[in-house]
């Protein structure tokens, strides 16, 4: 699932789909939504509401998202992933 990703992401950035037109299972559209700060465009049922994004996903999605996303490195989003 992580190769599926990863590639979903490229072509993100290599302008071969936007965003929001991203196919896939809802996991996998948090993991970039989250990846990306686009979450209202990927799960609009989760805008504003990135914890309980955050809690959908598995380890591997959450290590996708820490890499893409700086800001899931602090010490709040390790904590929370230490919980599930």
């Amino acid at each position: 699932m992580q190769a599926k990703i990863i590639e979903k992401i490229g072509q993100v950035v290599r302008g071969e789909i936007a965003v929001e037109e991203l196919p896939g299972s809802t996991t996998e559209r948090i993991t970039i939504g989250l990846a990306f700060n686009a979450l209202a465009k990927t799960n609009p049922s989760f805008e504003g509401d990135e914890e309980g994004a955050w809690w959908r996903l598995d380890a591997s999605q959450r290590k996708i998202v820490r890499a893409f996303n700086p800001a899931y490195r602090t010490r709040k989003w390790a904590k929370l992933a230490r919980l599930v």
